[in-house]
């Protein structure tokens, strides 16, 4: 076959090299790699390739824009950060279609230009996402007051396309007046009916007493994520009746014995006769967990049991495995107050091999307690999971199981991939068919360090 003529190459195209090519990128092409990165990002590289700057003018270079990640910055800079996002709002806000805000600090001065510029420069958003994080949870000043309150209804107000309405995490004050309490002043101006994710955890309920009958306001809610003991079979039944399709309860205290009588396999199996497709996610906090928590009819896909007083027997966890075969996506076990101080039930790693056998819908798993190296690998063949976190400090690499268990061959081969941290990486990475390491908590962030507490 004859060569392929080329015309030669001049000096001016030996000197243009990979900067040429990269100005003659499609323009689709651009905008698309564009889309995937976060808006600081985005900014940074139309100033270093001006030619790129009108592919940011098109809906599709903002797919979703995410302000987030104060917690991890210096409390310093934030204010810098926070007026480039004003900025990037007041410049390309026509174009932004999903909108999520998660601040680290008191909202303030600069925050509130933030959702001011929003309402003002984003007529167009489909989804608005809105949260507080704290960096000192028993600080009142964090508490969103009336100005803030305001910004945010503007928003849900001026939204005509609005679809999907976030309110994760406001801090709330209780005791003040109706207009420096966002839920209040949602049911006073009918704004209820705008929300369809509202999450009210300890952030929110800081001086809170009592039931959350407020709750049953909001008519339009699809997902909540509540403290337990906020809510009762009544309430949840009336948002359920309204369109309620996922639940998360978060229990950090005991509840009273009145309230033990919630929840039971009678309310679940009304909930599923309203919404076959109910989804319910358990998040067990410094509490203790006994086996009569866990009623056979309850719809659990997710169950998070953080940092317990007290140690889950396999027993417990047998039961879990039965009722939740069918159902349980997620699970998570972890106690990082008394990390290494606490073994747990030295026959869990039998039942967690288990659960990946049997549970057909598992894809995550979180175990913070010590696992041998062939336990490890157990469940990875067992299950090819999408997430498996286990901390390098618990791991040990022995052969630990009963050798009648295993042809010769087979203890030879665990053996051999468990003798270390990087043959037990290699071969887990082939087994769930992706780059699998174990977790190292001195190399995370904060905000991964929170993210591999709880997989939510």
């Amino acid at each position: 076959m004859a060569e392929a003529n080329h015309p030669p190459m001049t000096e001016k195209d030996i000197k243009c090299g990979g900067e040429c090519q990269i100005y003659q990128l499609p323009f689709i092409a651009v905008t698309k790699i564009l889309s995937f990165l976060p808006w600081e990002d985005k900014l940074s590289v139309v100033r270093a390739l001006p030619v790129w700057n009108d592919n940011l003018h098109t809906v599709e270079a903002w797919h979703m824009v995410q302000y987030d990640r104060e917690l991890d910055e210096n409390i310093y800079f934030i204010k810098d950060k926070r007026w480039r996002f004003v900025l990037c709002i007041k410049k390309y806000g026509k174009w932004f279609r999903w909108v999520k805000l998660v601040f680290g600090c008191k909202i303030g001065h600069i925050g509130l230009k933030i959702l001011h510029a929003i309402s003002e420069f984003c007529p167009k958003i489909l989804t608005f996402y809105v949260a507080q994080e704290m960096r000192d949870q028993t600080d009142m000043g964090y508490f969103w007051k009336k100005n803030v309150i305001l910004e945010v209804s503007r928003i849900i107000t001026s939204l005509a396309d609005l679809r999907h309405c976030y309110i994760v995490q406001p801090s709330v004050d209780w005791e003040d007046n109706v207009d420096n309490n966002i839920i209040k002043c949602f049911i006073k101006n009918e704004l209820t009916t705008k929300v369809t994710h509202l999450e009210l955890t300890s952030l929110s309920l800081f001086n809170h007493e009592g039931l959350l009958h407020v709750l049953t306001n909001f008519t339009k809610l699809r997902c909540l994520v509540v403290n337990r003991e906020k809510v009762n079979n009544s309430i949840l039944l009336s948002l359920v009746d309204a369109g309620l399709q996922e639940l998360t309860l978060v229990q950090e205290e005991e509840v009273s014995l009145e309230q033990q009588q919630d929840l039971r396999d009678d309310f679940w199996t009304k909930v599923m006769d309203t919404c076959p497709l109910f989804h319910l996610d358990l998040v067990f906090r410094c509490v203790m967990v006994l086996k009569d928590l866990f009623t056979p009819k309850m719809p659990l896909r997710v169950l998070v049991l953080d940092d317990l007083v007290n140690i889950v027997t396999k027993g417990v966890l047998d039961h879990i495995i039965t009722c939740y075969k069918n159902s349980l996506i997620r699970f998570h076990y972890s106690n990082f107050l008394l990390e290494n101080l606490e073994e747990g039930d030295r026959r869990l790693p039998r039942a967690l091999v288990n659960m990946a056998e049997t549970c057909t819908r598992l894809k995550f798993l979180q175990y913070g307690f010590p696992l041998s190296s062939t336990t490890v690998l157990l469940i990875a063949q067992s299950r090819k999971l999408q997430k498996f976190v286990v901390p390098s400090v618990e791991i040990t690499y022995e052969f630990d199981w009963p050798e009648e268990v295993f042809t010769q061959d087979e203890i030879t081969r665990l053996k051999q991939q468990g003798r270390s941290q990087r043959s037990l990486e290699n071969a887990v990475s082939t087994l769930l068919g992706y780059s699998w390491t174990l977790y190292d908590a001195e190399e995370s962030t904060v905000e991964e360090h929170l993210s591999q507490r709880i997989l939510l």
